[in-house]
């Protein structure tokens, strides 16, 4: 079972090798990023600025001629000469440019970058640059530097390099045409940097600049052909893999039959596509694509890089024949990629490295680890000689050395190994504590690492030890990710379920409660982070701080960031800045915590809620059932006041097919006349969910807190008994789950821990109620079925609101009143929000999902849509908003906030709790329902008892097709389930004062005749 996990971690591992930025780096940052070509060096000599008659022209001239001849070392000693006759400073910087190309062609990276380093700090003492030459000369100065940096693995630097270089050429007219690949170089570096939106923007912007070169045919721009090649290879990244191809393939398309005319584009965009069929594993369609690759890479072969090309989509071929388990077939294509190599590039080129690697692979998969070790071992050489003692290159190979030694069982060597990869990662070590900084290649060794464990450590306590000791450098870098103000990084959270199962199995062993509250942390945090983080930052921002603070936090992340991205000679002189930039931050933490402690609590709170607390909140009818489902192992956790345990659950292929059905029976009104499906269905899910605690839940009321998976499942339809569908009188017969209990939902404990701690709103009760119309008025005939989605005429809505606003103070605007202008500029001030109307989910991009307001033209400002993204933006006070449309709960599961709805908008926005349909709402049964809500809430009943009493109320009196759980079971209540403190009306008070005038005139009557 390991082995197969380690051989998993390494497939994915090559899945993300595959692409290795190799090629993109060729095709967007120009031949002259991995060989500068002879044609340049040519048109330098021919240039008649560099005819000048002074003795440093000559020298430049004299070095030159002598790169074109390979005579590199002489070349860098003739440029070294001319720095005595250079006549100012630009010459001085030209030199240093000359020096730092010609060492770029002995690919000695960092001898290159110290002369450009020096290059632009002579730039940086003249003010003003005005002449074109200069501005030449420094805008290439910035561009090559740009490069180094890039193949030195320092994203940041290469952005700031193109920053500098956009900042230099701003509104020159004679650099227009290198505004397109700056954005484009802006891209790449993002794309680097896992910073794919940013990159996304920036492909865009090269377009645009791209089309705006040409009006005649702008699509045959060669940047607007790689500006979608580019965003074709971001794409795939974010595994949109279906848009990649559909960019590139545009990329073919504009191409057509005259590939001989645009060859280098055809060539790089057909290895791109057979990159994407690699990863798809369809290895006939992958070498397809290869092939059509050299097809056009032989157009032209009088190309400068050929015999790189050439060697790139060889070695993807040989990749691929790996992938397809032809291992003789890989060699074979390796063997020819070598050749090509050494046309190409000296022997100590890091592309050998590459090649190395890929041969141990194929040695590796083929399983002969003998002679892998022996490719990787020579890899590790080639990595140390390219890029120092600490790369995530290097990283890479530690990592497949210590998996071979792990398959020959050599488990302590694998281990060493395992470590070494750790240790050689430059995103790693802070502090003493593991922090990986988008690493997959940390991660995957960390995974294997926790693989190892019962081999290394046969003592189970010391494996524990261990374990837990590897699962808080996980935190630590959770940690760090909120101190630079990020995201944490997704391969970390894949982690989470490697750490999980082992911590499991220990857990059944030890039954140690330590374990068993790692186990609830896990589970937690990879459900809140997101969402809590965004909920905490929103409330910190409400408890303001001076500016002084906010800037002093700035200045440190943006420190600590540029340290962690920056390549170090002085290992020593890097952990000690990091030392003290993170020994700022603590103190500015502290400070702030001793100044504001009301915003410390709220911005650097991200600790998952522990079980005692969970425990502690709960009242004696409340048990909260929390699920994780994995890949390998699921588990439910119970928490009730009396006990907290944790057992595990079995996802087969019965489970995963059961749960299809279940929701496609309830969500297709076509299927709403099939039982059996439901009913079959049903019953499953719940022996699967819910028999194995009912011991533990007796006749509780239960909030789930749901995995992934089980998300959009309205647990209340889900069947306590078998029953035969023959034997079915009426749905309202049916053994629900409903009728034994409340049901409510949270995203998290975490979350809904918080949202207990605080307040109600101050906004007494007051309910804001929309309801829009569409095209007709109150009084119209209607069929029953009608829907709450597309744009049709809704007549129950106003029958909703009229019965909400007879029970509570409320505030209602209906028909062409129900604007989103409206929304925007009072909803903050209410206790509950609801809209009655019309909800449509976008499958492809939920955050355009939308609810519909108003559309009238008098609403100038705003479409009418309440997007979700829209509420993202927006700040909003309520206890409450009820949703009462179609699909405001649906949509796509994101890690760390659970669905990405409408919803979910709505609680971004900071409503403690959602009234939310998982489906399709019927107009007249969605009415109904609503009513006996609002009745229950005005009775003072909890949200999750007042829905539970109206879907009831609702099953028992209709007839047998309206009593399906199409009609009434798509609503779920989602987080705090406190009552709706209920703002009495004036006529309410009204009413009291006249009662109490009765009581009064009664007691004096009494007064009056009673006997002295």
């Amino acid at each position: 079972m390991k082995s197969m996990i380690l051989r998993k971690s390494i497939i994915l591992l090559r899945a993300n090798v595959t692409y290795c930025r190799a090629l993109c780096i060729i095709v967007f940052m120009g031949p002259m990023s991995v060989f500068s070509g002879v044609e340049l060096w040519k048109s330098k000599i021919s240039d008649p600025v560099f005819q000048d008659s002074s003795q440093f022209r000559t020298l430049v001239a004299k070095g030159l001629s002598l790169v074109e001849d390979g005579s590199i070392d002489e070349a860098i000693n003739t440029f070294k000469s001319s720095f005595r006759h250079s006549q100012n400073l630009i010459d001085s910087i030209e030199a240093n440019y000359e020096i730092a190309e010609a060492f770029d062609r002995r690919y000695k990276l960092d001898s290159s970058l110290l002369y450009l380093d020096e290059a632009v700090r002579l730039m940086n003492e003249k003010k003003e640059v005005n002449d074109f030459r200069e501005k030449e000369i420094f805008a290439k100065v910035y561009r090559k530097w740009r490069v180094i940096k890039y193949d030195l693995g320092d994203y940041n630097g290469a952005r700031d390099a193109s920053l500098k270089e956009k900042a230099l050429i701003d509104g020159d007219t004679a650099f227009v045409k290198r505004y397109r690949q700056l954005y484009l170089n802006m891209s790449v570096e993002f794309w680097a940097m896992a910073k794919l939106p940013e990159a996304i923007d920036m492909a865009y912007h090269s377009l645009s600049s791209s089309t705006s070169l040409d009006d005649e045919d702008p699509n045959k721009v060669p940047g607007v052909l790689r500006s979608h090649m580019m965003l074709g290879l971001i794409f795939d990244n974010m595994g949109q893999s279906e848009k990649a191809i559909a960019h590139h393939k545009l990329v073919l398309d504009v191409i057509g039959d005259d590939v001989e005319k645009d060859a280098y584009n055809y060539m790089a965009t057909s290895t791109n596509i057979g990159n994407i069929y690699m990863s798809w594993e369809d290895h006939t369609k992958a070498s397809e694509y290869f092939n059509q690759a050299l097809v056009g890479l032989e157009m032209i072969n009088t190309h400068a890089t050929y015999w790189i090309f050439k060697f790139s989509i060889l070695h993807n071929l040989g990749m691929n024949a790996t992938a397809a388990g032809d291992y003789s077939e890989a060699q074979r294509f390796f063997e020819q990629a070598s050749v090509a190599l050494g046309k190409g590039v000296p022997n100590n080129h890091p592309k050998y490295g590459i090649l190395a690697l890929s041969i141990g692979r194929n040695f590796q998969a083929s399983g002969n680890n003998p002679k892998a070790i022996d490719h990787f071992k020579k890899a590790i050489q080639n990595r140390k000689q390219a890029f120092g003692e600490r790369s995530a290159q290097l990283s890479e190979i530690y990592n497949e050395l210590g998996v071979s030694y792990y398959e020959d069982k050599e488990f302590i060597l694998a281990d060493t190994y395992f470590d070494s990869a750790l240790y050689s990662n430059p995103s790693l070590e802070l502090n003493s504590k593991l922090v990986y900084e988008n690493s997959t290649q940390a991660i995957l060794t960390s995974s294997n690492k926790i693989m190892n464990l019962e081999n290394t450590h046969p003592n189970i306590r010391d494996r524990k030890s261990a374990l837990m000791e590897i699962y808080q450098g996980i935190i630590d870098q959770a940690n760090m990710s909120f101190i630079l103000g990020e995201d944490i990084s997704e391969d970390i959270i894949s982690l989470f379920e490697v750490i999980y199962i082992e911590t499991q199995n220990l857990y059944t062993e030890l039954q140690d409660t330590e374990l068993l509250e790692m186990l609830w942390e896990i589970t937690e945090y990879d459900k809140s982070r997101r969402l809590l983080v965004h909920l905490n930052e929103q409330n910190a921002f409400e408890s303001a701080i001076p500016e002084s603070y906010v800037e002093r936090q700035q200045i440190i992340q943006d420190s600590i960031e540029s340290v962690l991205s920056t390549e170090f000679d002085d290992k020593k002189l890097r952990d000690s800045t990091l030392t003290v930039l993170n020994t700022a931050y603590d103190n500015l933490i502290r400070e702030l915590g001793t100044k504001f402690p009301e915003y410390h609590a709220l911005k650097y709170n991200h600790e998952v809620v522990s079980l005692e607390s969970v425990q502690k909140s709960l009242n004696n009818s409340n048990a909260v059932v929390e699920y994780y489902i994995g890949d390998s192992t699921s588990h439910v956790t119970v928490i009730t006041p009396e006990l907290i345990e944790t057992r595990r659950l079995i996802k087969d292929s019965l489970f995963e097919a059961s749960l299809n059905s279940f929701q496609l029976s309830l969500r297709k009104p076509d299927k709403v006349p099939e039982a059996g499906d439901l009913i079959q269905s049903s019953y499953t899910l719940y022996q699967y969910l819910i028999e194995p605690i009912s011991d533990l839940i007796a006749n509780l009321d239960l909030i789930i807190v749901p995995s992934p998976e089980l998300f959009t499942l309205p647990f209340d339809v889900l069947l306590t008994q078998k029953v035969h569908p023959n034997e079915i009188s009426h749905f309202k017969s049916l053994p629900f789950l409903i009728k034994q209990r409340a049901l409510s939902y949270a995203n998290s404990m975490t979350l809904l821990n918080n949202s207990l701690s605080k307040p109600s709103s101050r906004n007494n009760g007051r309910i804001l109620a929309f309801a829009p119309s569409f095209g007709t008025n109150r009084s119209f005939q209607q069929q029953y079925d009608t829907l709450r989605n597309g744009l049709a005429p809704l007549k129950w809505t106003f029958n909703e609101i009229e019965n909400i606003s007879g029970k509570f103070k409320s505030d209602v605007f209906l028909e062409d009143n129900a604007t989103e202008t409206r929304f925007r500029s009072i909803a903050k001030d209410y206790s509950v929000i609801h809209i009655a109307s019309h909800g449509m989910v976008n499958d492809v991009d939920p955050m355009y999902s939308k609810i519909v307001l108003s559309t009238n033209e008098s609403d100038s400002l705003n479409d009418g849509y309440l997007h979700t993204f829209e509420l993202f933006n927006t700040t909003l006070n309520a206890d409450m908003a009820v949703l009462s449309a179609c699909n405001t709960g649906f949509g796509k599961v994101q890690p760390g906030e659970g669905v990405m709805s409408l919803a979910q908008g709505f609680m971004y926005s900071g409503v403690k709790s959602t009234i939310m349909s998982l489906w399709l709402a019927n107009d007249e049964s969605t009415a109904k329902i609503m009513n006996g809500f609002y009745n229950e809430l005005a009775k003072g009943a909890t949200k999750d008892q007042a829905l539970r009493k109206a879907k009831l109320d609702y099953l028992n009196s209709s007839d047998n097709l309206r009593a399906h759980p199409f009609y009434w079971a798509q609503f779920i209540a989602n987080g705090n389930m406190r009552p709706i403190k209920r703002s009495a009306s004036l006529a309410y008070y009204w009413y009291a004062f006249i009662a109490l005038l009765i009581v009064g005139s009664i007691i004096r009557h009494r007064n009056k005749t009673r006997p002295v």
